[in-house]
C-alpha cells in the first residue's frame, strides 16, 4: 500500500493494515451502497462474517460468501460474477491468495480484490 500510494503521487503517513483498509473501504461503501463480496475461511465463518459486516456497516450490501474450501475455481468465479460484487475480500492466506487474485479476478467482474488473510474472521 505504501509503494501504491507513492508511485500514485499520494504518499501515505505510515504503515496501513489490511483490516485498517478494509474497515475504512467498508464504510465508504456503505455510504454509497456497494457491494461485497467475503471469500475464505472454515465453512459457517465467512457467512457468519458477512452477517457480521452488513450489520456493522448499514448499507453495505454482502452479496455473497464462500469458504476458503474449495478445489475448483469455476463455481466460485461464477458466484463472484453472479453476485455483481464491486469488492471480493479475499482471505485465503498469504501467497494462496494473491496468487488466486492474479488468476481468477479479472473474470470475476469484481472492481477490486483485496487479501486479507484471516484478519476478517
Amino acid at each position: 500500500m505504501l509503494y501504491a500510494a507513492r508511485i500514485l503521487g499520494r504518499p501515505l503517513g505510515g504503515r496501513v493494515t489490511g483490516v485498517d483498509f478494509a474497515q475504512r473501504l467498508m464504510a465508504r461503501m456503505a455510504a454509497e451502497g456497494g457491494r461485497l463480496f467475503r471469500m475464505g475461511a472454515k465453512p459457517c465463518v465467512a457467512e457468519r462474517a458477512a452477517a457480521n459486516l452488513a450489520e456493522r456497516y448499514p448499507g453495505l450490501t454482502v452479496c455473497g460468501a464462500r469458504d476458503g474450501y474449495f478445489t475448483d475455481d469455476g463455481p466460485v468465479v461464477e458466484a463472484i460474477r453472479a453476485a455483481e460484487a464491486d469488492v471480493v475480500f479475499v482471505c485465503l492466506g498469504s501467497p494462496k491468495q494473491e496468487l488466486w487474485m492474479a488468476k481468477n479476478g479479472p473474470a470475476s467482474g469484481a472492481h477490486l480484490m483485496v487479501g486479507l488473510g484471516g484478519a476478517l474472521d
